[in-house]
């Protein structure tokens, strides 16, 4: 049975709508997750692509279930960002105060072991 155009996925017609448009530029990345325990593997493929339109992520992930492919609009990909960003200030800023509490106490401890 041959396919339509009309019968490709959204992520495809966007994937293909995009690709060579004014400012076009891409990086991609294959990610192999291994949980032994489990038994259970999965690949995802990571796509980011700039135009001069804006920006779109593309993700697909394959799993023993089957494979999952989503087209991530500039807003959502903002989005992803400002959370990795607020997370990643939020841990520095724990581990700061953890490393000041950890530092005052072994001050404390060395002047009150000197004679």
């Amino acid at each position: 049975m041959q396919q339509k155009p009309t019968d490709r996925s959204a992520y495809d017609r966007i994937r293909a709508g995009i690709d060579g448009t004014p400012g076009f530029a891409r990086n991609q990345s294959t990610i192999q997750t291994v949980l032994p325990m489990l038994g259970w593997t999965a690949t995802y493929i990571v796509e980011t692509v700039w135009t001069d339109e804006g920006r779109w992520l593309f993700v697909q992930a394959v799993t023993e279930e089957g494979m999952v492919r989503l087209a991530l609009p500039g807003k959502v990909a903002d989005a992803i960002y400002r959370q990795r960003d607020a997370v990643a200030s939020k841990r520095r800023s724990a581990a700061s105060r953890r490393t000041a509490i950890r530092l005052m106490e072994e001050a404390r401890a060395a002047k009150e072991a000197t004679p």
